[in-house]
């Protein structure tokens, strides 16, 4: 099992500081770093009609539905109406689900007194992304939309990262000093930014998916006899 080290780096008194997670790899000279994205947005995170729509409701004077990202269909109006007709009950749901096939989802991650997230599907949805088997129960397709009503609640908890790595060409064999990842003697590549989720944005630092360092071989060291 690798074990993971946090680090950050203030950027002054008015700013949030860099923090990282690091790991020691196979290399001593490279270590697999995560870095958390406290400037990522929902509406950029999801942005994409391959998505499942991403819903605001606000709970200012009444609920009101708005989308923000991922596929849109009217989701959101259709919501709005049922709402504004009947409230949020069973007959709204009953009559989203009968017309529309449009079921819910809330994303429990973050603390946000003003409003909630929720995921939706929606029959317009998935003939969008061209998934011809209907669900055949509101249950099944909550189950349809479980993984990324995970993914945001993520999301809203500040589980976003970049990954990438640092090096230190200095360091040619492991030792027991422990590692200050920012105190100069480490270079710190971020190579892509948007993942979420702490133990997925992990193993990709882990497997270089997006680029690894290209550094020269290391010459093998002679032992005295």
């Amino acid at each position: 099992m690798t074990d993971w080290h946090d680090a950050e780096e203030s950027r002054g008194c008015n700013n949030l500081p860099d923090r990282y997670q690091f790991a020691e790899t196979d290399d001593p000279r490279v270590l697999a770093v995560i870095q958390y994205d406290d400037d990522a947005q929902i509406n950029q995170l999801y942005d994409g009609d391959a998505i499942n729509p991403i819903i605001y409701v606000e709970h200012h004077y009444g609920l009101k539905f708005r989308w923000v990202a991922g596929y849109d269909g009217g989701e959101a109006e259709l919501m709005q109406r049922a709402y504004d007709q009947w409230g949020w009950d069973g007959t709204a749901r009953r009559y989203l689900w009968i017309f529309h096939g449009i079921a819910a989802d809330n994303a429990s991650g973050g603390y946000d007194r003003d409003g909630n997230w929720i995921v939706a599907t929606s029959r317009k949805y998935r003939e969008h992304v061209e998934v011809t088997e209907e669900p055949a129960t509101y249950a099944a397709a909550l189950e349809d939309v479980a993984a990324i009503v995970k993914d945001l609640s993520d999301a809203l908890d500040g589980d976003v990262f970049g990954v990438g790595y640092a090096t230190n060409e200095a360091r040619r064999l492991p030792d027991d000093e422990p590692i200050d990842l920012v105190d100069g003697t480490w270079n710190i590549e971020i190579e892509c930014w948007g993942f979420t989720g702490e133990e997925y944005a992990r193993q990709t630092a882990l497997d270089f998916d997006y680029g690894s360092p290209d550094l020269p071989e290391m010459l093998p060291i002679e032992v005295p006899a």
